[in-house]
């Protein structure tokens, strides 16, 4: 449920102070700017979240929590610089003005190609066996620090 809600002037400053009051954050931001997320860096505008749960003020980054691409569930720990972290969001709030519609998940009609094969998940969850195992890690170890 939302707490507080207020225009922010300086979102470093927020965010740390946030986490450091020991309440990690989740911010909006544009894929687009997200150099780590290689499938709409610099491709796609699209909405995402984002957890921010610790920095590093010499290397002026923030650790954060996320998946690679659209559609993962792998999830892993990153440092994002501050920079990026304020562009992505600065981009997001911008397009939410100019649109509001910006925030909504928008389906499209797939042409199922003829000759298709059912996707057998339980084989692709044990081919992806690892890096879940990791995932797994890499989230109980937010829900620690939280």
């Amino acid at each position: 449920h939302l707490i507080k809600k207020r225009n922010i002037k300086d979102l470093c400053t927020e965010i740390i102070k946030s986490i450091d009051r020991g309440s990690p954050v989740i911010i909006s931001a544009d894929c687009y700017y997200l150099k780590y997320r290689a499938d709409t860096y610099k491709k796609l505008h699209s909405l995402h979240y984002i957890l921010v749960y610790g920095y590093d003020l010499g290397k002026k980054t923030f650790i954060i929590n996320d998946h690679a691409y659209m559609n993962s569930y792998l999830y892993s720990e990153g440092e994002v610089p501050f920079k990026l972290i304020e562009a992505a969001f600065d981009s997001y709030i911008k397009r939410l003005k100019k649109n509001p519609d910006f925030d909504l998940l928008k389906f499209k009609k797939v042409k199922l190609q003829e000759n298709a094969e059912p996707i057998d998940f339980l084989s692709e969850i044990r081919k992806h066996e690892n890096k879940l195992a990791e995932s797994k890690k890499a989230l109980e170890k937010c829900r620690r620090i939280m």
